[in-house]
């Protein structure tokens, strides 16, 4: 039996799970990443902790994970370490680890919330701000993630899918955008750009440091493609340089496409 499994904040994401279902090549999904100054300042991620053991066993699962495999590249390529959590869900345990491109370090291994929130202050001095997914329906929140915000020390945003190449290395960064009202024909995101523009620098800074292109794609429940008379599961894809870069162009470029050949194109490295 595992010790820990993932931590995952949108299992309602239709559009994601579909990507990760007909995916060949490796991917990883990362909880969080951190900016300051338009400069990515860590990456995240979180487990939970299933079962009690030691906290060298503890280690050695996550040692001999595919995702620690991940995070030493990450590190490797960003020069900023991958700051990771275990967590147990009642939250009477917290072990925070700094992992490099050749080492992991123990950071705390506690049982205090408030205690955690003062570490994670000294590793991660985080602001409120609007980049932390607030759009997001409280729904999908974890109760970690509401805690979080309740002592004014918000978890950042995810990052929904990396793609990997055959060296474990980053393609692409996929981020996934649901729209409810808007037909996904007429969703454009330069409507929205001033309240999300923290978000979208972000995400460049994320880029520009991983030195990999970030894909955004457009989505809604197929009932609502159906409502708006549009045949299949099609999304809308764009790309964070093309949001930033004509923020106040009424002519973005967005590629319609079904969503299967969408994960065609990135199964070829397209």
């Amino acid at each position: 039996m595992p010790f820990i499994e993932e931590d995952t904040v949108e299992p309602d994401n239709e559009a994601l799970n579909y990507v990760k279902s007909k995916l060949t090549t490796n991917y990883i999904s990362l909880e969080g990443y951190s900016t300051s100054d338009l400069q990515l300042r860590f990456l995240l991620d979180r487990y939970i902790i299933k079962a009690d053991t030691t906290e060298e066993n503890l280690r050695k699962e996550l040692l001999n994970s595919f995702k620690f495999q991940v995070y030493t590249i990450l590190s490797k390529i960003t020069g900023r370490s991958v700051i990771v959590l275990l967590y147990k869900e009642d939250f009477s345990r917290f072990v925070l680890y700094d992992i490099d491109s050749e080492k992991i370090k123990l950071i705390c291994d506690i049982k205090s919330l408030d205690e955690l929130i003062e570490h994670l202050k000294i590793v991660i001095p985080l602001k409120r701000r609007s980049i932390t997914k607030d759009f997001r329906e409280k729904g999908y929140l974890k109760d970690i993630d509401k805690i979080f915000r309740d002592k004014e020390h918000p978890w950042p945003p995810n990052i929904d899918l990396l793609i990997l190449n055959k060296s474990l290395e980053p393609k692409v960064i996929l981020e996934f955008t649901k729209t409810n009202k808007t037909n996904i024909i007429e969703h454009e995101l330069r409507k929205y750009y001033k309240e999300d523009v923290n978000r979208w620098k972000a995400i460049k800074a994320l880029s520009d440091t991983i030195k990999t292109p970030v894909k955004i794609v457009i989505w809604a429940e197929e009932s609502n493609l159906k409502k708006w008379g549009i045949k299949g599961h099609s999304v809308k894809v764009t790309t964070v340089n093309e949001i930033i870069d004509n923020s106040n162009n009424r002519n973005q470029i967005y590629n319609i496409m079904d969503i299967e050949d969408f994960v065609k194109t990135i199964n070829q490295g397209d």
